[in-house]
């Protein structure tokens, strides 16, 4: 909502006069908050604070205490969200002290109990320090239950150097702090939904933070919240936090967590599995991580998910090691398990386009006629013509046909695959058997897509569909991962 005193303020800022003449009329009245507005940022005080910098002369600073003058109760001026002056101004140590010589109360909450100093925790240790000093309760929660060093590592900012480096500054004072007749923070607290500190630092990418709790004696394992998601091995595993996830595994009992499940079913392994980069895969195997367990939801092993990555990590994988290929010379690899749709890993590899996972495959005598949950064999879902001649190659049927009738030459037509196509056809596809819903001929169903020529031509357009499809499944597959942290 705009005010006249946000109006007023905001015509300052194109002012080369910067005339406060409105304003100060405006103020004089007594009726103006300075808290109006559906949150914080919103208000004008917050808005005059952000000019402190920018205009000349301290007049943003003489301006915010002239504000601070015109308000008779401090603790009743307040945002939508609750957020007082108190809150507006916590790091600015003058307006701290002039707010608490007009009796504004250092610990107020707003709606969510989140007091000046837990929004600090978000800043630097000398505002925390400040802050203490002056009264600040380093011991408060809010009402979901999160402390000031929950506040600490669950930043907002990108986890570059600067935003790392401050945030483990704050943890480093936080963790140190010795409150006379409190003692210290606890290091394993838990907000309302089972997390420690450790396991937000994990969840939200910050490895420094977690580093230095484990520093100060943050319990490695046993973490998990109250519904079952993740633990802090998962998250390590899936951002690949080569430190922590050492740091975990070193202790005696990680042996209990390393094959737990999270409520998608997922175990470490299979988070790492489909990590952005996937270097953790060979920590958790030569810990014991069980390389064969299938998730008890989808059926999916984790050589199951390694073959389902999405294709724009191909270039990672190159870089950084495909975990499927990882998985598959492992020793004690099972290349024959299904998942929910009764895949194996060839079926996977094959839709999946991983030319070095089938070859591999093959080479361990993986059944290329094997079919799954809608009789499709692998080499139906073969559009790589390299991976179709592979298939071809170790004796898979090329005119195998499925419940249906379809066979794969029908399924290449059917996605203009041209060159896994012309594959088929030298391998002797049969272009005259007859579906049984359509009852088309692969030749009759090609010559309904406008002939050899023509639909040749239409390859690029579905190729589009399939990068579209791609990006459908990958939005899925990272909407999975948010709703798990």
């Amino acid at each position: 909502m705009i005010t006249p005193l946000h109006q007023a303020v905001l015509q300052l800022s194109g002012d080369p006069k910067k005339d406060t003449s409105i304003v100060d009329m405006l103020l004089a009245t007594g009726k103006c908050r300075l808290m109006e507005g559906e949150d914080i940022s919103s208000t004008i005080f917050v808005n005059v604070l952000r000019r402190f910098e920018r205009w000349e002369d301290g007049l943003a600073k003489e301006l915010a205490f002239r504000m601070l003058d015109s308000i008779s109760d401090v603790n009743e001026d307040r945002s939508e969200d609750g957020c007082t002056l108190m809150h507006a101004g916590y790091n600015e140590p003058e307006l701290i002290d002039k707010l608490l010589q007009k009796g504004a109360d250092i610990n107020a909450k707003n709606k969510h109990g989140v007091t000046p100093f837990l929004m600090a925790c978000r800043s630097e240790p000398g505002v925390l320090e400040f802050l203490v000093s002056r009264g600040a309760d380093a011991f408060a929660v809010t009402i979901n239950g999160r402390s000031a060093l929950h506040f600490a590592v669950d930043g907002r900012s990108a986890p570059h150097f600067a935003a790392a480096k401050s945030r483990t500054a704050v943890l480093e004072y936080l963790l140190n702090l010795d409150v006379a007749g409190k003692g210290k923070l606890d290091i394993e607290a838990k907000d309302n939904e089972g997390h420690t500190p450790l396991m937000i630092a994990t969840g939200g990418f910050h490895e420094e933070a977690a580093l230095c709790l484990l520093d100060h004696g943050a319990a490695p394992t046993g973490h998990c919240s109250h519904n079952g998601k993740d633990t802090t091995l998962h998250d390590a595993a899936y951002y690949s936090m080569h430190r922590v996830t050492d740091r975990i595994l070193a202790d005696p009992d990680s042996i209990n967590e390393i094959n737990t499940l999270n409520i998608e079913g997922q175990s470490p392994l299979a988070v790492a599995c489909n990590a952005p980069s996937p270097t953790i895969v060979p920590a958790l195997l030569s810990h014991g991580a069980h390389i064969n367990d299938a998730n008890p939801l989808t059926g999916a092993t984790p050589l199951h998910i390694a073959l389902q990555r999405p294709h724009n990590m191909g270039r990672r994988d190159s870089h950084y090691g495909d975990p499927a290929l990882i998985l598959l010379n492992h020793p004690s690899v099972d290349i024959t398990p299904r998942d929910s749709h009764l895949r194996t890993p060839l079926h996977l590899a094959s839709l999946h386009h991983n030319l070095p996972a089938t070859s591999l495959l093959l080479s361990k005598s993986a059944s290329p006629n094997c079919t799954d949950k809608y009789g499709k064999t692998p080499l139906s879902y073969a559009s790589n013509p390299h991976i179709a001649l592979l298939l071809l190659d170790h004796g898979a049927n090329v005119n195998h046909a499925e419940p249906n009738g379809w066979t794969p030459v029908h399924r290449a037509i059917e996605r203009c695959w041209v060159n896994a196509f012309e594959v088929l056809v030298r391998h002797g596809a049969d272009l005259e058997a007859k579906t049984n819903d359509d009852g088309l001929s692969a030749r009759e169903r090609m010559r309904s897509m406008g002939g050899f020529e023509r639909w040749a031509r239409r390859e690029g357009e579905f190729l589009f569909e399939d990068v579209e499809m791609e990006k459908r499944r990958v939005r899925e597959l990272n909407g999975l991962r948010e709703e798990g942290e």
